[in-house]
């Protein structure tokens, strides 16, 4: 026969373990609810396009292409991802609108595909990405003007490069003029860290995103130059009028601080340093949706030499967890200069910068408008493009270019077409659609799911300057959301029952304990 006192040690052990558990129910049936599980898609559809420079060029005399005769892209990068499953990555380092598209399918001695792209689809599967160089133009060219078959060497990142891969979930995307940008495809489906693009030089971060280092960029320099001899009486008339400003509004301390540099014959339009990078991811294993746009140019000049613009970098970051997508953005410029006149650029036009061209003093609006009116009396106008941005359930998409620089100058006659080139620098368009499933049976209607209907996919061929065609996002039924822990406990049971649990709980700890306080008689153990 047990001791008193071993009886009432051995009644303490089991009233605490009870305790304990009750507690620990308690704890588990409130927290074991934010395990949060991979969120489930109905829907999935993500694109990325980014293009250092888009040239876009038409005529009223060509009214038959949609965006113009002229629509390319140096460089550019393609990255897309869908449920279906469908993934493609697409680049080239001068990709082509639909003029040429056109007289290369149509090519009376030998239509061809044009050779100039990386192009990677799943399915199938592939193993390693593809790659373009320049160097195999030559043997390609050769090739179509009826030389014998020649041996394609070794890529090598030099000159015109471009490479693109896609597998299940994962596509990327990336282009540049001459050089690398350091990045590779994540080939297996176990991502790992790769280096990022480095910095443009002088080009500060903006937007809400981490400092840009300030490191020699790797990508090197190779003038992609279009030339005009002789000078076009716009850029005469351009030469005319920005003299007539320098003259009207610059110290001689300023002007001689800051020469002439006018449209000239030497100095024609071109860009160098130019790189662009798209990636897009889906995560099933985290249900993570994510993508990211990159595009960046060194050194750009117009209106042949008269319009110099340095360190243009714009850059997109999506991600979404099944709560929405949330982004990052930057647009930056480093310097800009106007007729060898430095200024800032902005959703008005172009402001004359007041710390390096101290001289205009007070008169820095009037000179500005000044310099904005002799662009436009010339057909040029020079604006930051404000970003296009639309957000929806489950969906957003983002439309940004960090610089706009038209050029549309007046009909010289009546009767005679009218041209226009637009220059959309440092352009990233980034599109994502993921409309969040609902459990079987979860719905509060009755209903499997609770009445949600599916999304529709985006426009499968994106138009570089446009806003695109997205997708249109399904709508959420009434099933339960990836929300956890006592949020949502109390989102699914009334907050009633839980207070209830707790005065039950509370009961019975107090029954217990007088239990043992009668069973000791009162006395302290």
């Amino acid at each position: 026969m047990r001791h008193p006192k071993q009886r009432r040690n051995m009644f303490r052990r089991l009233f605490s373990a009870w305790i304990a558990l009750s507690t620990l129910g308690v704890g588990m049936m409130i927290f074991a609810t934010g395990a949060r599980a991979a969120t489930q898609y109905d829907v999935v559809n993500m694109t990325v396009n980014a293009s250092s420079i888009h040239v876009i060029g038409n005529s009223n005399a060509f009214p038959n292409f949609r965006t113009g005769a002229i629509d390319n892209s140096y460089a550019y990068a393609h990255s897309h991802v869908d449920g279906s499953p469908f993934s493609q990555g697409r680049s080239s380092p001068l990709d082509t609108g639909p003029f040429v598209q056109l007289q290369a399918a149509t090519n009376p001695i030998k239509p061809f595909a044009q050779p100039q792209y990386a192009d990677v689809r799943f399915p199938p599967t592939a193993t390693a990405p593809q790659e373009f160089c320049f160097t195999q133009l030559i043997p390609f060219l050769a090739n179509l003007a009826g030389a014998p078959q020649q041996a394609v060497g070794p890529c090598q990142r030099a000159v015109g490069y471009a490479q693109a891969f896609a597998r299940e979930n994962y596509a990327f995307a990336q282009a540049t003029e001459v050089g690398d940008t350091g990045e590779q495809p994540q080939v297996s489906s176990s991502p790992t860290p790769g280096p990022s693009i480095p910095g443009v030089p002088g080009a500060p971060s903006t937007g809400g995103t981490s400092s840009t280092p300030a490191t020699k960029p790797m990508i090197k320099m190779l003038p992609v130059a279009f030339t005009f001899k002789p000078l076009s009486p716009q850029l005469v008339a351009l030469n005319t009028a920005l003299t007539a400003w320098r003259a009207r509004w610059l110290t001689a301390d300023d002007a001689a601080r800051f020469p002439a540099h006018m449209a000239a014959t030497s100095t024609p339009d071109g860009a160098d340093g130019l790189s662009a990078i798209s990636e897009t991811t889906f995560d099933p294993a985290t249900g993570i949706l994510k993508l990211r746009g990159d595009s960046r140019v060194a050194r750009v000049s117009l209106g042949s030499g008269a319009i110099v613009l340095h360190g243009v970098h714009t850059i997109i970051t999506m991600i979404d967890d099944g709560t929405g997508p949330k982004s990052t953005m930057s647009m930056s410029v480093a310097s800009a200069e106007v007729g060898g006149v430095p200024v800032s650029i902005g959703l008005d036009g172009v402001s004359v910068n007041g710390t390096e061209v101290p001289g205009v003093g007070d008169a820095i609006q009037q000179a500005s408008a000044g310099l904005n009116t002799a662009l436009a009396q010339t057909g040029w106008s020079i604006t930051a493009a404000k970003p296009s941005i639309v957000q929806s359930v489950g969906q957003k998409t983002i439309d940004a270019s960090a610089v706009l620089v038209k050029f549309a100058p007046a009909s010289p006659a009546p009767g005679v077409p009218t041209i226009f080139t637009y220059y959309w620098i440092g352009q990233v368009f980034a599109d994502q659609l993921g409309t969040v499933g609902v459990p079987l049976g979860s719905g509060g209607n009755g209903n499997l799911g609770g009445g949600g209907t599916n999304g529709t996919p985006g426009s499968a061929q994106f138009i570089p300057g446009t806003n695109g065609t997205p997708g249109s996002p399904g709508t959420v039924g009434q099933g339960s959301s990836n929300v956890g822990g006592l949020q949502q406990l109390l989102k699914t049971k009334p907050l009633y029952l839980l207070l209830l649990y707790f005065l039950w709980q509370s009961i019975i700890i107090g029954t217990g304990a007088s239990l043992w306080w009668l069973r000791m008689g009162g006395k302290p153990a």
